[in-house]
């Protein structure tokens, strides 16, 4: 329940109009490690048309991977179906 709260406010946030409100977002969810979250920041990354957001997105998941990858949302859904359950107790 409070995962779902957490996704839908963070969803919320990162579609707002203001920047600065998306770039808390993306910074926020980067206390929340799960592959939900992941799989939102990588969902978000097409639609992202500011680059500097976009740039956000993809530093929060380089971050949280180890990887390399751009702005491209096919590499890190590549990605996110191939993590293994025991990952998420490594990103803290």
């Amino acid at each position: 329940a409070q995962e779902t709260r957490l996704l839908t406010l963070g969803r919320l946030l990162l579609t707002d109009r203001e920047r600065a409100v998306r770039l808390a977002a993306v910074r926020g969810l980067t206390r929340y490690p799960s592959r939900a979250v992941l799989a939102l920041w990588v969902e978000r990354l097409a639609p992202e048309s500011d680059a500097i957001v976009q740039s956000a997105l993809v530093g929060a998941l380089q971050t949280a991977s180890g990887l390399f990858h751009r702005a491209d949302p096919r590499p890190w859904e590549r990605w996110l179906e191939g993590l293994s359950s025991d990952f998420f107790g490594q990103l803290g």
